[in-house]
């Protein structure tokens, strides 16, 4: 049977996701984040959800909380790379369907062609000489 997910590992998991992008200073961020959350885990197992944004806010302020101390190049940097990579993989995705289709309608082409000069029946004609 699948153990259910409790409280904190939730909470935990709605910060997670909640990172727009996921590099070194953020993994680094949420280790500590997580460890303080496990702390608290210790002191007060029978938490719920609302006590731990409570405690700790709303996964999406504390994302807020995270960049607005972070440097804002550093921060910059990232979004970019990010912006760059969504394209360039939107734009190999593209090219590859595209190529797809243009094949497959080559391909096709080839199909009609040689259906309609295909040969459905043979005769054959011999000529007798006399001699």
């Amino acid at each position: 049977m699948f153990k259910k997910r409790n409280d904190f590992d939730q909470y935990l998991k709605n910060v997670r996701i909640s990172f727009p992008v996921f590099h070194k200073a953020e993994r680094r961020f949420f280790q500590d984040f997580s460890a303080n959350v496990r702390e608290y885990q210790a002191i007060h197992p029978m938490s719920t959800l609302s006590d731990l944004e409570e405690e700790f806010g709303r996964p999406k302020d504390i994302i807020m909380d995270y960049f607005y101390n972070m440097n804002s190049s550093s921060y910059l940097l990232y979004m970019k790379r990010a912006r760059y990579l969504r394209i360039i993989t939107a734009s190999v995705i593209i090219f590859l369907i595209a190529g797809t289709i243009i094949e497959s309608y080559f391909y096709y082409t080839l199909y009609k062609e040689w259906a309609t000069n295909e040969i459905k029946s043979e005769q054959t004609v011999i000529y007798y000489l006399d001699e």
